[in-house]
């Protein structure tokens, strides 16, 4: 044993002869030389720091294509003509979901939205500001017929389902603006089921519209701080009628047109507002009438 503490002793002092430490610049260590098999320690301990391996970032594949629990199912429950063209759509939207909408989602989510409040000369603004990564989520939702594809059923019963694959490949790699396009399909179906002519023409065929120039979000202006699940009769927001003329029963901001025809002042406090930036948007609201009583909610 001593024979052994010896050696390791000798060995030390030789490495202690043989290395010179010195300080660095930022008060650190540095290796000023040193003999390893021959090389001075610049080119032996030249990796030293990063090492010789690197990780990988994680890669995304298409998710549909990698998704073979969605393949059997959509497989097993479409028929036969809707079956093909829906599976060529959705691996070619896979394809961009990896390739480009992935990488605007993560841009989006580091850009989040401000609101600029002033100009640079002291002019109140209150201007949002969004990424153009969110911008260009827009422009795809439109292009992909993220909301279209329910609502022109190409494949009659199915393109509700087809429209649903869509969004489930979307929603993870989007920068969450698949709430907005919940928010969006919400205003359009409730348009559909109202049948209002006015709510058809001016807002249901933007929002279900496939050009980017013309598509429109819809925003959900509903909650309120005492909260609850009975948002209805929770309300405490109240609409008071503006004018009188042949606009729409359920046209809140008029037109540009009829001079306040059918539209209403709101006084309340919303507690949430969901798609902030969206194109229009829906409220809930007790209809005041020209008695000054709360008549129904709208």
């Amino acid at each position: 044993l001593k024979l052994w503490l010896r050696r390791i002793i000798m060995a030390a002092r030789r490495l202690t002869r043989n290395w010179r430490v010195g300080r660095g610049f930022g008060g650190g260590r540095r290796l000023l030389s040193a003999s390893v098999g021959g090389e001075s320690a610049p080119e032996a301990f030249a990796k030293s720091k990063t090492g010789a391996f690197s990780q990988s970032p994680p890669a995304l594949c298409n998710p549909f294509t990698g998704d073979p629990l969605l393949q059997a199912y959509l497989a097993r429950v479409l028929p036969a003509e809707a079956r093909e063209s829906m599976f060529v759509d959705l691996e070619t939207f896979g394809n961009r979901v990896c390739n480009e909408i992935d990488h605007l989602g993560r841009q989006a989510e580091l850009e989040p939205p401000y609101l600029r409040k002033f100009n640079g000369w002291g002019k109140r603004t209150d201007e949002l500001v969004t990424s153009s990564a969110w911008k260009q989520l827009h422009r795809i939702s439109a292009e992909e017929g993220l909301i279209s594809i329910a609502y022109n059923r190409q494949h009659a019963q199915w393109s509700r389902l087809h429209q649903m694959a869509k969004l489930y490949l979307f929603g993870s790699s989007s920068g969450l603006y698949s709430c907005p396009l919940a928010m969006t399909d919400g205003a359009a179906k409730l348009i559909e089921e109202v049948d209002d002519a006015y709510l058809w023409e001016r807002a249901l065929s933007r929002l279900t519209s496939r050009d980017p120039a013309h598509f429109w979000t819809s925003g959900q202006w509903m909650t309120e701080k005492k909260g609850g699940s009975d948002v209805a009769s929770g309300t405490d927001t109240y609409a008071q009628p503006r004018g009188k003329g042949k606009g729409s029963e359920y046209n809140v901001g008029g037109s540009e047109h009829d001079d306040d025809a059918g539209s209403y002042s709101l006084h309340g406090y919303k507690w949430f507002t969901s798609a902030l930036d969206a194109n229009m948007a829906f409220t809930l609201a007790r209809v005041v009438d020209q008695e000054g009583k709360a008549t129904k909610v709208s």
